[in-house]
Formats: structure tokens, sequence, C-alpha cells
């Protein structure tokens, strides 16, 4: 498994879902302005809520995985590896 394209993947899921709920949060401070809430909206704000949640602790397992594991990568390495400049003496497990 490659640690740290799993571990962007899911900062990234989670970093959108926090703007859609934020995003979610204004509109029902509108209606409850307007008096109109709709329960959906409600129900919405719960399920992202536990997704953001999952998700955290989906990162939290991986981080606790890379610094058990015995293939660590170093971030400086994956950051190469993403911008497709990898380093020739580094193996796929971030071994020199």
């Amino acid at each position: 498994m490659d640690y740290w394209s799993e571990l962007y993947r899911l900062q990234l899921l989670r970093d959108n879902l926090e703007m859609l709920q934020q995003e979610r949060v204004h509109t029902i401070r509108r209606r409850q302005a307007a008096d109109r809430v709709d329960p959906l909206d409600i129900g919405q704000l719960r399920f992202l809520d536990d997704c953001i949640r999952k998700l955290g602790d989906d990162i939290k397992v991986i981080h606790e995985d890379i610094s058990t594991s015995s293939h660590k990568i170093t971030e400086w390495t994956f950051l190469c590896q993403q911008a497709g400049h990898r380093k020739p003496w580094v193996d796929q497990q971030g071994r020199a």
C-alpha cells in the first residue's frame, strides 16, 4: 500500500467534506433566520459530521501504519514522487 498517497487522498476528501459541511451550516443558518429549516438539512449535516469523523479515524490509522511500518517512506520522497521527480537512489518503499 502506498501509505502517503492514501493519506493524501483521504485528507483531500476530508477537506472537501469540511467545505461542504460549512456550506450546509450557512444554509441552515439562513433558513433558521427565515424560519424555514428543512429536517433534511439537519440530516445531511449529521451525515457529513459522521463522514468527517470516520475519515479522521482512517487518517489516524494510516499515520500509525506509516510510523510503525518497516517500509517507511519519507514525506519528502512522497512529494517528489507526486511531482514526478523520483529520487533514483530510493526504491519503491522509500529505502535508500
